[in-house]
This record gives structure tokens, sequence and C-alpha cells, in this order.
């Protein structure tokens, strides 16, 4: 039996998870082998939590609404990315460019989960999986732009800010301004704010409740990027159009 807590608390719920009519708290004990303490505390957290749910009539443990919750998400994220794959090959192809699939994470920073490579020696490094945070970054800004007022307040408020080159933008009361052109606009640019010599374009991309859940965004080289801005930001609309109204968008527009 491993050592580690965190292995312990996964090895739970998973045992959770396995039972469709749950388990006890001896079942647990006895099928891990755990300490009793141990399999308490990790049964207080996960439960406050809502990862999992207690029966006092049958006095066990079954999959709580937070499981569900991710489970849902993950599923949601999965079509997002298979939705999107042909359109942003597409969008690759027409721009030469690399092309990016990126959502927000809580509580304020961004990944890329899915991209397709320029065919440039010379192209941004983004690499899929790493969080950066939401103000430095064209996708990031597009999709906080489009949440509620209160959403927005909320995240640039909590939000710890760090400058990676001269024109990160670090000042919350600028940033809520560029928020609102950003929305206006329908497009955001990344002009070298989270690495020198690197410019991005980003929309949103919508679902069946016309919210936004992620963004597509083009990057490269500042020069190669600047000078086919037109082309850039007109097959991204297109292109998030396309995946947007697969997922239920009924919209004509993405602004």
């Amino acid at each position: 039996m491993t050592n580690n807590v965190n292995d312990k608390v996964l090895l739970v719920l998973e045992a959770i998870c396995d039972e469709k009519s749950g388990l006890t708290y001896s079942d647990i004990v006895n099928r891990l082998s755990l300490p009793k303490s141990t399999t308490h505390r990790i049964l207080d957290s996960l439960k406050r939590m809502n990862y999992i749910s207690f029966d006092a009539k049958t006095e066990r443990y079954s999959t709580g609404l937070k499981i569900i919750e991710l489970g849902v998400k993950g599923l949601q994220q999965q079509e997002l990315v298979d939705v999107s794959i042909d359109f942003l090959k597409k969008l690759t192809e027409i721009t030469n460019e690399t092309s990016f699939l990126s959502i927000l994470i809580e509580p304020n920073e961004i990944i890329h989960i899915y991209k397709v490579e320029s065919s440039y020696s010379i192209r941004t490094g983004a690499d899929l999986g790493i969080r950066r945070p939401f103000y430095a970054t064209a996708v990031g800004k597009i999709i906080v732009a489009h949440l509620n007022d209160d959403q927005i307040h909320e995240i640039v408020k909590s939000t710890q800010y760090s400058s990676f080159t001269k024109n990160t933008m670090t000042d919350p009361t600028f940033l809520i301004e560029e928020l609102r052109r950003v929305k206006k606009m329908g497009y955001c640019m990344d002009d070298e704010e989270i690495e020198l010599g690197l410019t991005c374009f980003a929309v949103p991309v919508f679902n069946w409740t016309d919210n936004v859940i992620a963004a597509i965004s083009v990057g490269g080289p500042t020069d190669r990027m600047k000078s086919k801005e037109h082309l850039i930001v007109s097959e991204l609309q297109k292109t998030s159009i396309e995946i947007s109204k697969w997922l239920g968008y009924h919209r004509e527009t993405v602004q």
C-alpha cells in the first residue's frame, strides 16, 4: 500500500466509484487495508467537498455530485476537441501558422488542449496542458471578456499579476477596459504580452446555451502575424462560427 496521502485519497475515491451500491466504512478499510484514522480523514474531506455522499440509513458512501460534474465536463471537453480537430487543421492550412484550442480553468488560468502546428521551422512553442495566466494571453482575455460582469470583476480582483514582458497588462483597471474593448471587437490580440517576438490572435467559442466555453487562436512570430492580421482574424471568426454551430450555437456571429 502506498504511503503517499494523495494516492490514498484517489484509491478511496476509485473504490467508491467502482461500486454502484456504494461502500461502507468497513468495506473501504478492509478492501484497501488503510488505517482507520486515515480512512476517516479522507472520507470526511471527500464528503465535505461533495466528491462523495453518505447515506445514513445504509451507512454507505457513494459517488457525489462533484464527481458527476467533473465527468460531464470531461465529456464536454472531449466533444469540443473532437469537433474542433478538422476545423483547426483547415485553419492552420490556410494561415500556415499554429492554431490552438484553449479553455479557462479555475480560477484564472488557461490551458491549450489541442493544437495544429505550422509547417514553418520558426513557430510558437506553446505546449499543451501548461497553465498560463489569462491576462497575458489572447485566449484568456477573450474568454473572460465574454463572462458576466460579476465573474469578470471577481477574476480580475482575485488575480495576482506578474509581468512577463514590457507589454504585459497588469493594471486591473486597464485590464477591465481591455476586456470590454476586445468583447466589442470580437477578437483579441496578445501583442508580445507573454513572450517577446510572439503574437497571437484569438476568438471565443460558444455552445448551445450561447455561453463561451473555449477560445481558438492562431499564433506565431510577430512579424508574420501582423503582416497577415486581417486574414488570420477573418479565418478565426469563420472557424469559430463553424465549431460553435456544431456545438449548438444559434447566432451568426461570435461577438
